[in-house]
């Protein structure tokens, strides 16, 4: 029997080593998406356990379905405010909790990130009862000082603000994270640079947008790809704070395959749903980080 090489074992070790989570991937993950996508075919429903093959039919139901429309518009505004302002605001924070004038830096990043460390079934819970028109303290407080009825504070019963609530939300509850991001990505940037910058006479914001801006894109491409992909998928916030109302308002692509498939039985269509899903979500991912690390620079 002939021994083994040591690149022939150094092979079957890494296989080995990497086996547990491939089995993993594979029935918790690619398993139940070809299952997901063989469903998406039917008309299953839960009122009838058979499964007739309809061919892409779910798929043309989707893009002909004004709900479905709505919950894509809906998500497209979430991901765009929520990235937008979450980044503008956690960079901001990072830069000026950054500096070594500002005393204290510690504490106030602690008090920043304190809200995502909070599980989201109880902020979602928690600020349904901050928003209410009837025991609310927004609502007492503007009462209070006549500003109006209590019964007219009511974000979340309005289509015009539900959403906006929503993405408040979100916004308020991440923006932590992302600056410990920037922040590493903030002391990772080189004194010496800075100190050249001031030497050519650049000034703050002429070191911010030609030396820290483009050093820290890496942390950039990550808080974009979280945000972006996170949004896309939202569905807690929703589901706990409004529940995709009213009148759908507040409906994202995610809640609506959740109602359709669990709610109304159409294990089928909910199914199609979630493949669209999974496809819009792989496409921006993939595009979103080729673009964002086309724009990285190496120090």
């Amino acid at each position: 029997m002939y021994a083994l090489t040591r690149r022939t074992r150094s092979r079957i070790e890494s296989v080995l080593y990497a086996l547990p989570i491939l089995l993993i991937f594979v029935f918790a993950v690619a398993i139940p998406l070809v299952q997901c996508f063989l469903y998406s075919l039917t008309d299953w429903k839960s009122i009838n356990l058979e499964k007739n093959f309809v061919g892409l039919l779910n798929y043309v139901r989707v893009f002909q379905d004004s709900v479905f429309l709505k919950a894509a518009k809906n998500t497209l505004i979430v991901t765009f405010f929520v990235s937008f302002l979450q980044n503008a605001f956690s960079l901001f924070l990072a830069t000026i909790l950054n500096q070594k004038f500002f005393r204290g830096r510690e504490i106030a990043r602690s008090i920043i990130f304190i809200p995502t460390l909070i599980a989201t079934m109880v902020l979602g819970s928690m600020w349904r009862l901050l928003l209410s028109p009837v025991r609310g303290p927004f609502a007492m407080l503007l009462k209070a000082l006549e500003v109006t009825n209590r019964g007219d504070f009511n974000v979340l019963a309005k289509e015009s603000t539900a959403l906006y609530a929503i993405i408040f939300i979100m916004v308020w509850q991440y923006v932590g994270y992302n600056m410990l991001i920037y922040t590493a990505g903030l002391n990772s940037v080189p004194e010496e640079l800075y100190e050249s910058a001031k030497i050519d006479g650049a000034g703050p914001i002429a070191m911010f947008f030609r030396v820290t801006l483009p050093l820290i894109m890496p942390s950039i491409t990550t808080n974009m790809f979280l945000n972006v992909i996170g949004c896309l998928k939202c569905f807690e916030y929703v589901y706990i704070v409004t529940s995709g109302g009213p009148n759908h308002a507040t409906e994202t692509l995610a809640t609506y395959m959740y109602n359709t498939a669990f709610g109304q039985g159409q294990y089928g269509y909910g199914s199609a749903i979630s493949c669209v899903l999974f496809v819009v979500v792989a496409i921006v991912g993939i595009v979103q980080t080729k673009v964002l690390r086309s724009r990285e620079v190496e120090m």
